[in-house]
């Protein structure tokens, strides 16, 4: 991480801080943009299907948890992870929806799949808009919330 507030070439001076060689491979991202939620990351790594809690002025993990489908195989997850009302949802290749309570302890709220058995290389990310979730498949927009 970089501080703020530089420009042209910086030095080691810029630099707020770095992870070593074996955090780097368990908490990094290939695709997806990470969340920022009250104060912490939450960065998506498709290849290894788990979602790491980070504190970006630090680069401390506060955790780094591979996401359980229940009956459902969860697929590669390309769709940038979305925060609203205290949690996170990250939606997988084949529409399946993993919710995670944000903060400092991992916990696995639900998993729900929302997409059609033949559909794959779903890539959209959850959507909030007044009070309401929108969660697009290939064939299907839903909208989750109270009337």
């Amino acid at each position: 991480a970089i501080k703020l507030g530089g420009n042209g070439s910086l030095g080691d001076d810029a630099i707020a801080w770095k992870t070593d060689d074996e955090a780097r491979k368990e908490v990094s991202t290939d695709v997806s943009t990470p969340a920022f939620y009250q104060g912490r990351f939450y960065i998506v790594n498709s290849d290894r299907q788990s979602v790491s809690c980070v504190e970006p002025t630090t680069g401390k993990v506060f955790w780094d948890q591979r996401l359980e489908g229940g009956d459902v195989r969860l697929q590669k997850f390309e769709s940038s992870p979305t925060v609203a009302d205290g949690k996170l949802y990250v939606m997988d290749h084949r529409g399946t929806v993993v919710v995670l309570q944000t903060g400092d302890e991992f916990k696995q709220l639900a998993v729900n799949p929302m997409g059609a058995d033949n559909q794959q290389n779903i890539r959209s990310t959850v959507a909030v808009a007044e009070g309401h979730l929108f969660i697009r498949t290939n064939s299907k927009l839903f909208c989750v919330g109270q009337p």
